[in-house]
């Protein structure tokens, strides 16, 4: 029974423990591995006075500053296991074999160095480093088997008495447990005992130390719950019925949130929220939206955020956020319509029904314990909750109902109800109008029961219903046909009036109708308008169109403190009446987010908005988001990469140490022409915000103007010309909190061929060229002086030349005047000679005829006469005669003569025809002094026939053709030599 009984109450003490959860749920954002693409598991997570954090990750340092994340592997590849920011602004990390930090380089890239090997070498061998603490100055670094304490550039080594398994800070105080021996404290340089190991349980395992006060710490156990340590080292068990659920889920980590909440990292059920009484707040799991529910780490951040480190990823809670997640259903989460607190209750009305939460008078719902139940006899659409004469009323798809008990009784099922209405602003009102599906039903209010007495007026959708402040006039709006007001008189007669949608300022749809500041407001897509009831028409509404400058609008409602709530373009904002000046704040996180048409805005008190949702409804804390909206911002560039053939690191995000909060770098780089163009990236540490905030930027030196307010973060320049420019980068959260501007200087060195050393090299061409232009002239000069000279010169000379020429030619003349002369007097003596040849060749054949006829004349005779046939006289005169006509003698001294006559003709002609005779060639002469055939036969002793056949063949010896003369041949051949 006994057994039972226990197992019975540990039971109810699990149920009880694991089923409180507050009713508000915060946004969760899931960073798995593949969006920070680095190692599955994280184990450490610190963050620097910028914002930006830094996860002891498997695949090494892992940085996020918002949006970016980047990766820094270790030398070794080995996985890191914790992180921790030193005094000196360095990331101290310990890893697997290996210790040393990160800073920055001079362009603000991280950058590890290993401290290693400044231990003995004895003492080189690490194993796994779990965790490292920055403690008075020093770093200390714990293995199983040894603290190392860094401090000057050497190492101190404490061993431990078995084994180290805990260190960590505490009020000022530097903690460690060993194994077998307990808690000791560092004093002194020293590890004093501080709790023995017998006071413990066994197996007494510590995973936290967390204060929680000016001299008490909060001792998480991995296994045997929570412990305080006093300040006079006393040790008592933290107990409460919500922390024994917890105690068996392997606690491996825990941090404050602010003075009231501390968080717990479980390895088996997620994350659980407590207060200093041991209570469960929250508890976050996969079922409330985590990636997996081992977590091996918690942080809580500069704006009290959680980062979990999870088995597989990173998770984000925005615990300190305004706005959170209000499911009355977790798992069958309809569209949320209504809402309504009502005897310390909330009731939500959703597409599924009609829940109930008690309350407990906590200043902010959502940290009130979610219990919602359902109300019976709701389910279906809930169109409104409205309490009238201390009656809840509820307008619902199958009619209206009042609730009581938690059940839903009907009062008429005649159509669906939109919602209900008291006439009188004076409680009880005895007459309640209600808006439904056809048109209004007005219901009598007796004996604190509600009857229905009117159900058919309108016939048109009667959803937007409001009742003016003189108790007779009720007005109500279709989106689309327009509005109607009805009034009664003293008779109670309703009289009615359409206003069309061609009656102005009405529009042809969008046309809703609210009671603000109990004036009648009409809001259309020109504007809001304000029913005036001297002049029976609606007018611009002078407070809206100055505040809101006449955005279109679609809601309104105001709440009870003046401030009045509005829904424009799928945007949620609040016009904020608390100051002097109304000031306008949008929520972008609500952008797009409500049931377009059927928007819901509850605003209870300053700290407590309902708003309906798409799924389930939000809580918003304006007070507290105000606060968050209002704080100062910082904008961070993190990355600035200059493109060329090969892009390059100008800027790896940190102007100086990780602490340093310097919008600018002190020396600005130069950067080549070949890489011009350049790529910005920029981000806000906000991590709770992400959705509010834009940037804005600005590159002095090329643009105009600030660029317009955008959500991205990053920006590209392209073939920026030499110069030197400045990059300079904002950002805001709201419409007038803007952060200080960050800057990034560089400049853009000229091509080559607009460099300092390329203008001297072009002055000095051009100098040369000049130069080299002046000696071109100066020989041109010179080169035409000489030519000119040259041609003078020549005219000279060509004057001289002509005269010369003209002496010449009259020398030519005269000498081819004395050659003519010559040759008229050798013409004349060739002709004399010929004449002379001729004349002595006739002369030598009349002699030759003469001797010839004296010795035909003797012969005669000498025949005739018998003396002289016997006379020797005779044969003496004849044979004197036959040497006579033998001329050969004289044919000699002819021919030479004639070669002298005629330029060795005969010589010439035996030279060439070496085949002639002697007789031709008498012949050959004879022709050529152009002697008669029978000359040439007298001369010659032979007849004409013969000289005629001597002729033909030298014909054929000279191979003369038919047209050719012999004696053309032989005047050419004398006329050639």
């Amino acid at each position: 029974m006994r057994i039972f009984l226990s197992i019975l109450f540990f039971l109810l003490i699990h149920v009880v423990g694991f089923s409180q959860n507050a009713m508000g749920i915060p946004d969760i954002i899931n960073y798995p591995k593949q969006l920070y693409n680095a190692g599955t598991q994280s184990w450490d997570v610190k963050q620097d006075k910028n914002g930006i954090l830094y996860f002891a990750n498997n695949d090494g340092l892992l940085t996020f500053d918002g949006y970016y994340w980047k990766t820094f592997k270790m030398p070794t590849k080995t996985r890191m296991r914790c992180v921790e920011i030193g005094k000196d602004n360095n990331i101290y990390v310990g890893a697997q074999d290996d210790i040393g930090f990160f800073a920055p380089t001079e362009n603000g890239k991280l950058v590890y160095q290993s401290l290693k090997k400044l231990l003995p070498e004895s003492e080189q061998s690490l194993s796994e480093i779990w965790d490292v603490v920055s403690y008075g100055g020093d770093i200390f670094f714990r293995s199983d088997v040894k603290i190392l304490q860094y401090r000057n550039n050497s190492f101190i080594i404490h061993k431990p008495l078995s084994q180290w398994r805990f260190l960590g800070v505490s009020n000022n105080l530097l903690l460690a447990q060993d194994r077998k021996n307990g808690l000791f404290a560092f004093k002194n340089g020293k590890w004093e005992p501080l709790i023995e190991a017998a006071k413990f349980p066994p197996e007494f395992y510590v995973s936290a130390f967390i204060p929680i006060g000016k001299d008490s710490s909060l001792i998480i156990t991995v296994k045997n719950g929570l412990y305080i340590l006093t300040g006079n080292n006393q040790l008592s068990q933290f107990l409460s019925t919500d922390l024994s659920a917890i105690t068996d889920k392997l606690v491996f980590g825990a941090c404050i949130i602010d003075n009231g909440r501390i968080a717990i990292a479980t390895r088996l059920n997620g994350c659980f929220i407590i207060d200093k009484k041991g209570t469960i707040i929250n508890h976050f799991s996969i079922r409330e939206g985590l990636q997996n529910s081992n977590v091996y780490n918690i942080f809580a951040d500069r704006s009290n955020n959680l980062w979990l480190c999870l088995d597989n990823g990173i998770d984000f809670i925005a615990y300190n956020s305004a706005i959170k997640h209000i499911y009355p259903e977790i798992q069958n989460n309809g569209s949320g319509y209504t809402s309504i607190i009502y005897k310390d209750a909330l009731y939500l009305g959703s597409s599924n029904g009609l829940f109930k939460n008690p309350l407990h008078k906590i200043s902010d719902l959502s940290f009130e314990n979610s219990a919602f139940e359902p109300v019976s006899n709701t389910g279906g659409q809930v169109w409104s909750l409205t309490e009238l004469n201390g009656q809840l009323l509820m307008g619902h798809h199958e009619g209206g109902f009042s609730i009581e008990n938690n059940t839903a009784k009907l009062l008429s099922n005649w159509t669906g109800f939109w919602t209900f209405k008291p006439i009188s602003n004076i409680p009880p009102s005895p007459i309640i109008v209600a808006g439904n599906y056809r048109g209004i039903s007005f219901f009598k209010y007796q004996d604190k029961v509600l009857k229905n007495i009117d159900s058919n007026r309108l016939l048109e959708s009667s959803r937007f219903l409001e009742v003016a402040n003189d108790d007779k006039t009720v007005w109500v709006g279709h989106p689309y046909k327009g509005l109607y007001k009805l009034q009664w008189n003293n008779n109670n007669e309703i009289k009615i009036k359409q206003y069309t949608p061609n009656n102005a300022p009405l529009g042809i749809n969008h046309n809703f109708l609210y009671k603000i500041r109990n004036n009648i407001m009409l809001t259309t897509e020109k504007g809001v308008y304000e029913y005036n009831a001297k002049t029976d028409s609606f007018e611009v509404s002078k407070f809206f169109s100055g505040i809101l400058k006449n955005i279109p609008i679609s809601y309104l409602k105001e709440a009870p403190g003046g401030n009045i709530w509005f829904v424009s373009r799928a945007s949620v904002g609040v016009i904020d009446m608390s100051a002097s000046t109304p000031k306008v704040f949008f929520i972008p996180e609500l952008y797009n987010h409500l049931v377009s048409g059927f928007e819901h805005i509850n605003p209870i008190d300053t700290k407590n908005t309902i708003i309906g949702g798409e799924k389930g409804f939000y809580h918003i804390n304006f007070d507290k988001y105000k606060s968050n909206v209002n704080k100062t911002i910082a904008v961070h560039i993190s990355t600035v990469l200059a493109i060329g053939k090969q892009d390059s690191l100008l800027f790896g995000g940190y102007f100086g140490n990780v602490n340093n909060i310097k919008q600018e770098a002190s020396k600005i780089p130069g950067i080549a022409y070949s890489s011009n163009s350049f790529h910005f990236e920029y981000s806000s540490t906000l991590y709770g915000q992400q959705a509010n905030i834009e940037f804005s930027y600005f590159l002095k030196g090329f643009d105009q103007e600030w660029s317009d307010w955008l959500k991205k973060t990053e920006k590209d320049y392209t073939n920026l010309p030499a110069g030197t420019y400045s990059f300079l980068i904002k950002c805001r959260n709201g419409t007038a909190n803007e952060s200080a501007v960050s800057t990034y200087t560089f400049h853009v060195l000229p091509p080559w061929y607009q460099a300092w050393w390329a203008y001297v090299i072009y002055v000095l061409l051009f100098a040369a060229g000049v130069y080299l232009w002046y000696k071109q002239q100066q020989r041109k000069f010179l080169a035409q002086q000489k030519e000119k000279l040259k041609i003078q010169q020549q005219k000279h000379v060509e004057e001289q030349r002509d005269l010369q020429y003209q002496h010449q030619l009259e020398i030519e003349q005269n000498e081819k005047e004395i050659i003519k002369l010559k040759n008229e007097n050798l013409q004349t003596q060739i002709e004399n000679k010929n004449s002379e040849l001729a004349t002595n060749a006739m002369s030598l054949v009349q002699k030759s005829e003469l001797l010839s006829k004296i010795k035909d004349e003797l012969i005669v005779l000498k025949n005739n006469s018998e003396a002289g046939k016997e006379s020797k006289e005779f044969k003496k005169v004849i044979s004197i005669i036959n040497k006579e006509l033998e001329i050969s003698n004289d044919w000699d001294q002819f021919a030479v003569h004639f070669d002298e006559v005629h330029t060795n003709f005969l010589t010439t002609l035996k030279k060439n025809y070496p085949a002639l005779t002697s007789s031709e060639l008498k012949l050959c002469a004879y022709l050529r002094l152009n002697l008669t055939s029978k000359e040439i036969a007298q001369l010659m002793n032979i007849s004409i026939r013969g000289v005629e056949t001597s002729r033909y063949r030298i014909r054929k010896k000279f191979d003369l053709s038919a047209e050719n003369t012999l004696f053309d041949l032989l005047f050419s051949i004398g006329n050639n030599q």
